[in-house]
């Protein structure tokens, strides 16, 4: 049973599915539900009350013995989205250049080694919370195709580990 089958008794009616949801429920009920929404969803995370967050990802891929052109042949896999999700891989580049991009440089554009040329790496809203980087890290990092490389393709950065 979900969090909102549980508060339901307070809703006109509600509905969605894995990513979305929506509600609908009379002016007078919004601090009953907000009050039951809130111990449904405490109950729901267990006793420590912070939820376990497991981030999966497809493959490791050393980045220096892989090169750029197979990885252009991931974007054949594409549309990505619900029902075909974005490969997600864990990977530990040699980043020799890191710079911030974007109308306010928000953005943080890092440039990796791959046997025969390079791959881009972007992070995407980090520029204020992290700095450039450059040498060996390990990620976790989402592919996909995008207008703004020059190669077709990225790596948006999930996390640094």
């Amino acid at each position: 049973m979900g969090v909102l089958d549980k508060v339901s008794h307070t809703l006109i009616k509600y509905g969605g599915h894995s990513q979305a949801a929506g509600i609908a429920l009379q002016p007078e009920k919004v601090q009953e539900f907000a009050d039951c929404f809130e111990r449904a969803v405490r109950e729901s995370l267990g006793p420590n009350g912070v939820p376990e967050i497991i981030v999966d990802y497809d493959e490791y891929l050393h980045l220096g013995e892989v090169r750029s052109s197979d990885l252009v042949e991931l974007t054949k896999l594409e549309p990505f989205g619900e029902g075909n999700p974005f490969p997600v891989f864990l990977i530990d580049p040699e980043i020799v250049e890191s710079r911030t991009v974007g109308k306010e440089d928000e953005h943080i554009k890092m440039i990796a080694k791959t046997k025969d040329g390079y791959a881009e790496i972007i992070a995407y809203g980090l520029a204020k919370k992290i700095e450039p980087i450059i040498g060996k890290i390990k990620a976790m990092v989402r592919f996909k195709s995008s207008a703004w490389s020059d190669l077709g393709f990225e790596f948006e950065l999930i996390e640094i580990l």
